[in-house]
């Protein structure tokens, strides 16, 4: 499989560098064909915009993470997604480009998607909003304590330089919403009502430590 992997990578490169060499190019006609494409739809190859998925859910798994966020238990029922289900779907429909929690609906009716996932399904825009609503402050902190533990664990795991120097950052920005009338959200000098929270982030990789929610003025 590795073997078949790499054929596959060096015909890629091949052909990039045969067709980025001007001098392979047929001259005297256009470049930009006129010629009418022709689509075919494979029933057995499936594929998905996002392929780096497929390998952050199992960091997820390995981690401790998905284990961890079991621990603050907020349903009564799994029906049939768990605490775990819900707050990883919602974070992996950021990673692929969501900016709502109504993008998820995207991922929800892509099998491709969900077989990355080796998931029968994922639940709705309208249950993930069910769901994130169940969740009080307290919880919300409590669940941060849980996910810095996580974090802490993979801290462990770097090498001696990573401990040598710490730069954090602290940083406002702005987070606009559609909504009405929602609690805590106000106008910005921008003119648009939203929120503006203050992010305190660890430059050094990018994490995100804390997030402290303020209205948008």
């Amino acid at each position: 499989m590795k073997n078949s992997f790499a054929r596959i990578f060096e015909s890629h490169e091949s052909e990039v560098l045969y067709r980025t060499d001007r001098r392979h190019a047929p001259f005297g006609v256009p470049q930009l064909s006129q010629s009418p494409v022709v689509y075919e739809l494979s029933g057995q190859a499936q594929a998905i915009a996002h392929g780096g998925v497929p390998l952050l859910h199992p960091i997820s798994i390995r981690s401790g993470l998905y284990d961890s966020l079991q621990k603050l238990p907020v349903l009564k029922l799994h029906l049939p997604y768990n605490e775990a289900d819900h707050l990883l779907n919602i974070s992996y429909n950021f990673f692929c480009g969501g900016t709502a929690l109504e993008h998820i609906d995207y991922r929800r009716c892509d099998p491709a998607y969900l077989n990355s996932l080796g998931a029968h399904s994922i639940p709705d825009p309208t249950t993930a909003g069910d769901f994130c609503r169940r969740y009080n402050i307290d919880q919300i902190n409590q669940l941060q304590e849980e996910i810095n533990n996580v974090r802490l664990g993979i801290w462990s795991q770097q090498p001696a330089s990573f401990f040598r120097e710490a730069v954090v950052d602290l940083d406002g920005t702005l987070a606009f919403t559609r909504g009405e009338c929602k609690a805590g959200m106000n106008i910005s000098y921008k003119g648009e009502w939203g929120y503006h929270p203050l992010i305190v982030s660890l430059s050094n990789t990018g994490e995100i430590l804390y997030v402290m929610n303020r209205s948008g003025n």
